[in-house]
């Protein structure tokens, strides 16, 4: 099973060849783990590996994370037989990443409803107002 859909890889790679301070690209794909709930919210492929992906991640013994990590291993996850780490047919983003990661500091893993998501939103806009003044940003 090809965990990116073709029409993503394009973009992804776009995304990961961008390379300024202002990156914060919105996920295009969430991948999950169906026997253990492993979550991969994914924004960019490396183009220089286009196996190396950097997104979001919720591994089961640990807490969410911004990162990079490795496709092969994702493929290659042990399940058990009959299941497989799948795209998530329901997961569509319009938010960028870092919106994702506040929520799932917030609640201790990751979240996707609207609610949690606009109190990060707030919460990083908030933020960013506070360093905008602090610092004489427009």
């Amino acid at each position: 099973m090809t965990l990116i859909p073709e029409h993503l890889v394009g973009r992804l790679l776009e995304n990961g060849a961008e390379i300024s301070d202002n990156d914060d690209h919105i996920p295009l794909l969430g991948l999950i783990n169906p026997e253990t709930g492993e979550i991969w919210l994914v924004s960019e492929l490396s183009p220089e590996e286009p196996d190396c992906a950097f997104g979001l991640f919720h591994l089961k013994s640990d807490r969410p994370r911004m990162g990079y990590f490795a496709l092969p291993h994702i493929r290659h996850a042990e399940t058990p037989p009959g299941l497989c780490i799948r795209r998530n047919p329901t997961f569509s983003a319009d938010l960028p990443l870092s919106v994702y990661a506040r929520a799932a500091r917030n609640a201790g893993r990751i979240v996707t409803d609207q609610s949690s998501l606009e109190t990060a939103a707030e919460e990083l806009r908030k933020e960013k107002a506070v360093l905008d003044r602090q610092f004489g940003e427009p």
